[in-house]
């Protein structure tokens, strides 16, 4: 992902392309006019003699285009700057209403693919437990222990995939709809 800075410099360059309009343009080449026409004045009223000294004529035409195309740029980094946090602002929006959409929906955005990771991580025995657990609901602990062994049931309440709820183990509520799917998906029974 590009720094803010690039983008805010990218923002910038393009506002101050659509800034330079034809009324932009029309107020610049006044204040070109005016510079021109102080010029004048100067000979006007000092002689043309004054006039003879170009390059200081010259340096201060050009320094009042150079601060009048910085002051420009600066407000276009100001309005480029609006409209980073404007783009910011509507990603955002956009992605608080698919997450709400998806929690809607009863999904929780990266769930089923965390599910996914950690009883990949696990042995099939795991997967086997599991699937009992939600085909003939709540065990007494001691009943899954007596099948299956302490140290699995443990591994899969450690995972969070296996929770203890008045000396029962169940399937979790969170994820029960997920952990169904993938598990047939796994132990192959649809």
């Amino acid at each position: 992902m590009e720094s803010y800075g690039k983008r805010l410099h990218r923002a910038a360059r393009k506002d101050f392309k659509t800034f330079w309009s034809a009324h932009r343009r029309w107020s610049t080449f006044i204040a070109l006019l005016a510079t021109v026409a102080g010029v004048l004045l100067q000979m006007v009223f000092l002689g043309v003699g004054s006039v003879a000294r170009v390059e200081l004529t010259v340096t201060t035409a050009v320094a009042s285009l150079i601060v009048s195309l910085i002051g420009h740029y600066l407000i276009a980094m100001r309005r480029g700057a609006e409209m980073l946090d404007t783009e910011l602002r509507n990603e955002t929006e956009a992605e608080v209403a698919r997450r709400v959409q998806e929690s809607s929906l009863g999904w929780e955005p990266g769930l089923e693919h965390n599910v996914r990771l950690r009883l990949d991580r696990l042995p099939a025995v795991i997967h086997k437990l599991l699937e009992e657990v939600m085909v003939d609901g709540p065990y007494a602990e001691s009943e899954l222990a007596a099948k299956f062994g302490d140290g699995w049931i443990q591994m899969a309440v450690d995972e969070r995939l296996l929770a203890r709820h008045d000396g029962k183990l169940q399937v979790p509520s969170g994820i029960s709809r997920v952990l169904s799917k993938i598990i047939y998906e796994y132990t192959g029974r649809a």
